[in-house]
């Protein structure tokens, strides 16, 4: 995960926000109570606990808490269903994208995050076996789609899709056909706009990105393949927001439908007019957060 699931926060109502802020704080205190850990945290994996806890019958309780990040006022955490796994989930995911960096770019800050997560990581492959299973057959996937150096975006798409159609899956066993299918999405979804994201850099730097590949293999610039990729684009999110439709919520579907039919719309958008910065996006979260 790569931190892209998000919503648009302009359009969330007061409400709204406060409950998105709500899950996200919930799944900080998870993190640090199973793992010791919050700077992993992330707002895809927060997604996925808004979904599952979304299922489930029972509310979640409410407690408000002070942290260091906020130590002179009371935050409210939802503490429900899915906290739990969605940060065994997170954790699996950070270790990968710390991996992953550390393979791409190199360097001593990449190796050290690999380092501080080794610990969190294995204790997570204990706690959900099978997820971690998923991510490492994910990992020899793209091993071998970057080695073939191809130019085939949906051969590309398909091992993180899997991955994320898995994990969404395993989170709850009675919609499982439902939430493979939204996981699967927003995996495909996920990679397809972080390699377009990283078109221009990725190039400069020799690194594999199947949509810098297809640009030379068609003879086309940077902007033609962002435009090109539009449709798939798109496409995918009808498809994700079409299995969250049936999914038959408790709580949670505004801000859920928030974020697939306007957070990533918007997300989207930026990153094909080649003005995507999440960076920027995670600071006004944190800012929209911190009211």
């Amino acid at each position: 995960m790569f931190g892209y699931i998000v919503p648009c926060v302009p359009e969330l109502r007061v409400r709204e926000l406060g409950l998105f802020r709500g899950y996200y704080c919930g799944l900080c205190r998870a993190l640090k109570k199973r793992y010791g850990r919050t700077e992993i945290l992330n707002y895809d994996a927060t997604f996925l606990y808004m979904v599952l806890d979304g299922l489930e019958p029972q509310e979640p309780s409410v407690k408000f808490v002070r942290c260091l990040a906020h130590p002179f006022a009371r935050r409210s955490t939802v503490q429900g269903t899915g906290a739990d796994y969605a940060a065994d989930v997170n954790v699996l995911m950070a270790w990968a994208k710390a991996d992953d960096d550390r393979r791409d770019e190199g360097g001593a800050a990449a190796s050290v995050r690999c380092r501080l997560l080794a610990r969190p990581f294995r204790r997570a492959c204990r706690r959900v076996p099978a997820a971690a299973g998923y991510l490492e057959h994910c990992a020899k996937e793209l091993a071998k789609i970057e080695q073939e150096n191809t130019d085939q975006v949906d051969a590309a798409c398909h091992p993180y899709a899997e991955l994320l159609g898995q994990v969404f899956a395993d989170g709850n066993v009675l919609r499982s056909h439902i939430l493979q299918e939204l996981g699967y999405n927003l995996g495909r979804w996920v990679y397809m706009i972080d390699a377009l994201d990283d078109m221009e850099e990725d190039g400069k730097a020799g690194r594999f990105n199947v949509f810098v590949n297809r640009a030379r293999s068609l003879g086309q610039t940077v902007a033609q393949v962002r435009e090109s990729a539009r449709f798939s684009l798109f496409y995918t999110l009808s498809r994700a927001q079409e299995a969250l439709g049936r999914l038959e919520l408790q709580r949670n579907r505004d801000v859920l439908n928030n974020i697939i039919r306007l957070g990533l719309r918007q997300q989207t958008e930026s990153v094909l007019a080649g003005q995507g910065d999440l960076d920027r996006v995670h600071e006004s979260l944190r800012s929209a957060r911190s009211l």
